[in-house]
């Protein structure tokens, strides 16, 4: 993770404190190969923050946000 990491730029709801916390903890990983999973994606400018952080994250994401939205569900 070379650049320090800012809100601006992307399109979440996750703070400042959030991007100084996730760099610290995932800079143990920077070289190696990890899957994240997210739950409960609004806009998905997380996905590009993720891909910001670890260039070898593989991102598996729910993109349901309610039970009436989930095919499983449906009826």
């Amino acid at each position: 993770m070379k650049k320090k990491l800012t809100p601006n730029g992307y399109d979440t709801d996750k703070s400042l404190q959030y991007l100084k916390n996730y760099q610290e903890f995932f800079s143990r990983f920077e070289d190696k190969e990890i899957r994240l999973l997210e739950i409960g994606i609004d806009r998905e400018g997380s996905l590009l923050l993720w891909r910001d952080i670890a260039e070898r994250i593989h991102e598996h994401n729910s993109r349901y946000k309610t039970e009436e939205t989930h095919p499983l569900f449906q009826r």
